[in-house]
């Protein structure tokens, strides 16, 4: 796939924190993530960051669309971004 002709030219990689670690938290993380076509992938990593994603929007706009979603249906303690160039 083309990113760029379908209007998905903008990478971003979501960084997230989160305050505690519930096998019901998770399961509904791995709910909502699944929920969300813009999200290419998701890893689960150790270090200050609990999880990172990675997902492909149209621009930044969409991409607090994405953002607004997110901390709407889960509980996170931090987020950012990070902007592919």
């Amino acid at each position: 796939m083309d990113a760029q002709k379908v209007g998905l030219g903008l990478t971003v990689f979501v960084s997230i924190s989160v305050r505690g670690h519930s096998k019901d938290w998770a399961d509904q993380f791995t709910k909502v993530i699944r929920g969300l076509p813009q999200v290419q992938s998701a890893y689960h990593t150790l270090g200050h960051q609990d999880y990172l994603i990675k997902a492909r929007v149209r621009d930044v706009q969409a991409y607090d669309d994405l953002y607004q979603r997110l901390i709407s249906h889960i509980e996170l303690a931090d987020v950012s971004a990070s902007l592919a160039i």
